[in-house]
């Protein structure tokens, strides 16, 4: 990032209107609420004679429904009479009343108080002076908001800029999986998912539910006294970019803590978070070539890996599926890290998953 302040401002000012006017408007109100500091300031030289309330009332303020104080008073500067009704070098504001009402207390008709006025013009007077308005801390409060908001704005724009002509994060490689994220499947995007979803659940008459808000469509259905889950999702990968993930989900208690992660190779960098397993081979090194497989217990997962599972996975890798299996003690899934385009793509990985609890509850794995 270029720190350099001229630099930085001149990137904010090639054609960001918008933060412009934020930062515009922020230093407008900034001055505007400095400006009676200033005004109050000046009073410091100023010299001090006697004077004398002669009017304390409180009189209707510029805005409906608000009160200002009118307190005039008189004074003498070598030899001349004037009146002045101003309470400080900047004048007076309006309030909602109690601001009015503790001034006209303070100085009843008859009053004998100290009157600042300036030598050089003495008609310009006040009686109060040192006091910043709350009004002012407020305007230099909002006026400041605007201006970060304006700055922020601009620089967002210009991170956004510098993206646009930078390179890809992933650099260009012979991989299947990466080049799925920078070229994704999204010619058929998330109403047809919608769509393809709901046609499944009415095929197995499951429970279709959507949000146009969570985008997040999918359908249960009962199979062989489960409650099986099938959902679509676009999972973030940059502020620009998007991965479509279909998952089959059910809810069991297996017999033992039984832990196993299947995962195509494209994606191994990606899914190397669960913890307390090992990785293990079959005998198959077609299998062995396409696949990481990790576990807690190998007697197990050999067991359930027989050749017909093996040939499910590797039908949906070849398939460009991307498959990532996954056994917990109390769930099973099966995701597809890519875009599902027809109804015969999902009825192969909702099948796939099927058989693969049938052969887990045949082998007695999962808890009646």
């Amino acid at each position: 990032m270029d720190l350099n302040p001229k630099s930085y401002i001149n990137n904010i000012m090639e054609g960001y209107p918008t933060a412009i006017i934020f930062i515009l408007v922020g230093f407008f109100f900034i001055g505007l609420s400095l400006l009676p500091v200033y005004q109050d300031l000046q009073t410091s030289s100023w010299e001090t004679t006697e004077g004398e309330v002669i009017l304390s009332e409180i009189s209707s303020g510029s805005e409906p429904g608000t009160q200002k104080p009118n307190i005039e008073y008189t004074y003498s500067v070598n030899g001349v009479n004037y009146s002045s009704n101003r309470i400080h070098a900047f004048g007076g504001y309006s309030s909602s009343g109690s601001y009015a009402r503790d001034t006209v207390s303070k100085y009843p008709i008859g009053t004998e108080l100290t009157v600042y006025y300036n030598p050089e013009k003495p008609s310009e007077s006040a009686i109060e002076r040192g006091q910043i308005m709350s009004l002012t801390y407020f305007g230099v409060f909002m006026g400041s908001i605007a201006v970060i908001a304006g700055f922020w704005y601009g620089y967002r724009i210009k991170k956004g800029k510098e993206s646009e002509t930078k390179k890809p994060f992933i650099k260009p490689m012979k991989n299947k999986y990466l080049e799925s994220i920078i070229q994704p499947k999204y010619s058929r995007g998330f109403g047809v998912q919608s769509d393809l979803l709901q046609q499944q659940s009415l095929k197995r008459n499951g429970v279709f539910e959507n949000s146009f808000l969570s985008r997040k469509p999918n359908f249960s259905f009962n199979y062989k006294e489960m409650n099986i889950f099938v959902g679509y999702q676009e999972v973030p990968m940059s502020e620009d970019s998007t991965r479509p993930e279909t998952t089959v989900k059910v809810k069991f208690q297996m017999s033992n803590n039984i832990k196993l992660l299947i995962y195509s190779k494209d994606i191994k960098l990606m899914m190397e978070w669960m913890v307390g397993i090992h990785k293990m081979e079959v005998d198959n090194s077609n299998f062995n070539n396409k696949f990481v497989i990790k576990t807690n217990d190998k007697d197990f997962s050999c067991n359930l890996l027989n050749h017909e599972v093996q040939e499910k996975l590797m039908d949906l890798e070849a398939n460009s599926f991307f498959p990532v299996l996954k056994i917990t003690k109390d769930t099973f899934s099966l995701t597809s890290r890519n875009s599902l385009d027809n109804e015969e793509e999902y009825d192969k990985l909702i099948d796939a998953s099927l058989f693969v609890l049938d052969k887990l509850r045949f082998s007695g794995a999962i808890k009646n």
